[in-house]
């Protein structure tokens, strides 16, 4: 019962086509009467009924693409010899809006017969016999048949379109140790450097605190320097350098950034926000206006993004930061309790904050997000910086010339070859038009030759 609804609903929905084909081209006063499938076989227009008989191995394309021109040509007939049509048979006229609208349904439901898909050109090529197939095992274990070839194709395509949530949750449980450690010391780093660097704006005045806690840090009596700020500051911040460590080391790998932080750079990134941050303080505790602290510190936020990072990741997480942390101190401000709440001196041109505050936010990613690429490369043994160290050492090799890669016997190192002709993608390289050199690859990273999707990701890294 299925497939027959399916069938009558195919034939009405060709049908509303053909009609709308003939009211185009007919005009509104042809004398093309509506268009009626009859058993499958056989169609009316214009008063002259057309037989169709279906054949054994008939392709419905073609029994389509006939009626099609039977329609045409009756319309054109009809455009020539027109007539008035009667009351009752203009009432048979189907609104062209409800045909569109059928057409439309149709096509979205995928009523209409569809064209095989064209066998992949790779289908029907032979696989080559050289001497050097050993170098193809490191693509695939076994090449028994077509099928396999098809299906590896398949799943090679969809890693590599994977989605971005899949990609940060493949790169946190790829190693649950090292993905905890590094939320513990980014969540951490926040809770102890945060509260000082809001103690500045405590102090200067730029904030103040309904019940603020106080902690002596140098000096004694009335040269003591302070630490003023409240008991959810620290989990705040903490939740701040967790969710800006994990968006960096996620969007590094959408963008596919590869950098490796010296400790140094992480410490002058470090101090450079803390400088923004004091100097944000000074800054107003001296009377300057709203303008230009906030052309200061934009200037100290792109010159540090800048010097400091510079990458798409970094530039889209400072950027999250920037908007997203204010849009928490206004949730915070404005639902907090007066005995833990706080509020800004200058409630700013939005009412809640300055709007210099948004640049001092933005410098802040590029100081966490340093912080956070060092953490996850120390934690995981430094790969970043060995895998560097290891392709920057050349280890002399008579085969490949110390490369560590060599042509793809099965494109000869084209990344592609003519079969039936036509030119297609060799499977074997990916289209790199090189393989790992077998004489060498052990010297090269810890791989497992019979590991494909790691050998894969490896050769993703060789430059072009």
């Amino acid at each position: 019962f299925a497939s027959d609804a399916a069938a009558a609903w195919r034939r009405l929905c060709f049908a509303s086509y053909l009609r709308l084909l003939a009211a185009f081209i007919s005009g509104p006063c042809a004398a093309a009467r509506p268009l009626i499938l009859r058993r499958r076989c056989q169609i009316e227009l214009n008063g002259r009924t057309h037989p169709l008989p279906r054949r054994a191995g008939r392709d419905r394309r073609d029994e389509w693409a006939e009626w099609a021109s039977i329609v045409v040509s009756e319309a054109a007939r009809g455009t020539a010899n027109t007539c008035r049509l009667r009351k009752r048979e203009t009432a048979h006229r189907w609104d062209v809006g409800a045909v569109v609208a059928i057409i439309v349904v149709a096509s979205y439901q995928g009523v209409f017969v569809s064209v095989p898909p064209r066998p992949h050109p790779c289908h029907h090529r032979v696989i080559r016999t050289t001497d050097a197939d050993p170098l193809l095992g490191l693509f695939d274990d076994r090449r028994s048949d077509v099928d396999d070839d098809d299906e590896g194709q398949q799943r090679d395509e969809s890693s590599t379109w994977m989605v971005p949530a899949q990609m940060l949750i493949d790169k946190a449980t790829d190693d649950p140790q090292r993905s905890i450690s590094f939320s513990i010391f980014m969540a951490f780093c926040g809770a102890m450097l945060g509260p000082f660097l809001d103690s500045y704006h405590s102090l200067f005045g730029v904030l103040a605190y309904d019940t603020p806690l106080t902690f002596p840090i140098l000096g004694s009596g009335g040269d003591i320097l302070q630490c003023v700020t409240t008991y959810w500051v620290p989990p705040l911040f903490g939740l701040a350098g967790f969710l800006i460590g994990w968006l960096y080391i996620w969007l590094d790998e959408v963008f596919d950034v590869e950098d490796v932080v010296a400790p140094p750079k992480v410490l002058l990134g470090i101090a450079f926000f803390t400088l923004q941050y004091w100097l944000s303080g000074v800054l107003y505790a001296n009377g300057v206006d709203r303008s230009s602290i906030l052309s200061i510190m934009s200037a100290l936020a792109a010159f540090g993004f800048y010097a400091l990072d510079g990458t798409w990741s970094g530039f889209l997480t400072s950027t999250a930061t920037a908007l997203g942390g204010p849009l928490i101190e206004v949730g915070l401000i404005s639902s907090l309790p007066p005995d833990i709440g706080y509020h800004y001196t200058d409630s700013g041109e939005l009412g809640f904050f300055p709007l210099w505050i948004l640049p001092v936010y933005f410098l802040g990613g590029p100081a966490n997000g340093n912080l956070a690429r060092a953490f996850w490369d120390r934690l995981g043994g430094g790969e970043n910086s060995q895998g560097k160290n290891s392709q920057d050492r050349v280890i002399p090799c008579d085969v490949c010339n110390g490369t560590r890669v060599t042509s793809c016997p099965n494109c000869d190192g084209q990344g592609s070859y003519v079969t039936y002709g036509e030119r297609v993608r060799c499977t074997a390289c990916r289209g790199k038009g090189v393989v790992i050199c077998r004489s060498c690859f052990n010297d090269y990273g810890d791989i497992d030759a019979s590991d494909i999707e790691a050998v894969r990701r490896f050769m993703d890294r060789i430059p072009d």
